[in-house]
């Protein structure tokens, strides 16, 4: 999520005075399976085909771009993670077992940013976060870029598969569907004109986000 009201009122009259934008798939971004406390588990979709199990959780996500549909990370890094797979850390910086102490009672091994470090109090913590990325138990998740000045857009569903045959048939009718995400952005694209006012929806700028 980005805090750019600017930004997405510029976007509401560029959708209002041309109402339509080329937009292409991001193609090297996909959904993923979910597990408790791991949003991104073994599993991508689409990726994996035929290789669900019953039970699973997916989030099934669609990524567009009026760019050239290719991503990369650029930037400064704006989302951290706890590496799910390290189990208790050694971690010997007194700032840095502070920090890392904070980050597991407050998130876990779910995402954050550095502003909800500062809502907690924490302040001065620059050095003791890299340490803590460098040493692998703090995952880093720097913005994902189209080409600059091209907009993008993401849509996410979250769901079970409670049978194999669902399961294969959701996956099929979001890879086989190419019209799927030009309707899902025509629908975003409608709202943004119809309702100027409230940009609550609106996801602008060229980068996007791929988890949370």
């Amino acid at each position: 999520m980005f805090d750019c009201d600017q930004c997405d009122a510029e976007l509401a009259l560029r959708v209002t005075a041309t109402q339509s934008l080329k937009i292409k798939s991001i193609r090297n971004l996909q959904g993923h399976r979910i597990e408790q406390y791991h949003i991104h588990a073994d599993k991508s979709i689409p990726i994996v085909r035929g290789g669900e199990a019953e039970g699973e959780m997916y989030a099934i996500e669609t990524f567009g771009s009026t760019g050239k549909g290719i991503v990369h990370h650029d930037m400064e890094v704006s989302h951290y993670m706890k590496n799910f797979h390290v189990g208790q850390a050694s971690v010997r910086n007194p700032k840095s077992k502070q920090l890392y102490n904070t980050i597991t009672k407050s998130f876990g091994t779910l995402g954050f940013c550095r502003r909800w470090l500062d809502r907690l109090g924490e302040s001065k913590y620059l050095l003791a976060l890299k340490s803590l990325v460098d040493a692998d138990f703090v995952n880093p998740y720097p913005p994902l870029c189209d080409i600059k000045g091209c907009y993008t857009a993401q849509f996410e569903h979250t769901m079970s598969s409670n049978s194999l045959h669902e399961a294969s048939h959701v996956e099929s009718w979001y890879v086989a569907d190419g019209n799927f995400l030009n309707r899902q952005l025509s629908a975003w694209l409608e709202q943004v004109t119809n309702n100027t006012n409230d940009q609550s929806n609106v996801t602008s700028y060229y980068c996007t986000t791929c988890w949370i």
